[in-house]
């Protein structure tokens, strides 16, 4: 499992793309229950009245359940591709040999469970994720 600090920074920031969804209105209902007074429980029917109020309480470093993740991830990391001339090509010529390469890292995450960032990376310096 993982604590994502940088997530919860961009949740409570605004930055995140699911904190768009219902700035504007008040529609959107936590899924959950009610305590009734006489100890039974029904579904949530309360809309979250400031959805900044909202993401910022999910995001709160108190509140760890919604910062940690599953750390497990799927990546393409590196692909490596070259070519080496063949050397007869050079025997009249001041160059001995060629190779030709290419190289490109980091270049898809297949499948993550920690939203918005590279599970490797930070944007908010080495000390704000914590692992466990």
């Amino acid at each position: 499992m993982e604590y994502s600090e940088t997530v919860a920074n961009l949740r409570s920031s605004g930055l995140a793309a699911e904190t768009v969804a219902h700035r504007e209105d008040a529609s959107f209902i936590e899924p959950g229950v009610i305590l009734q007074d006489d100890g039974t429980y029904r579904p949530n029917d309360v809309p979250v009245k400031s959805m900044q109020d909202y993401w910022q309480h999910v995001a709160n470093s108190s509140n760890n359940e919604g910062n940690i993740y599953n750390a497990s991830f799927v990546k393409l990391r590196e692909v490596q591709l070259s070519y080496s001339f063949p050397r007869k090509w050079f025997k009249s010529f001041f160059v001995k040999s060629l190779d030709l390469g290419f190289e490109a890292r980091n270049l898809w995450i297949i499948k993550d469970h920690v939203p918005h960032i590279d599970p490797k990376l930070t944007y908010f310096g080495p000390s704000s994720d914590r692992r466990w």
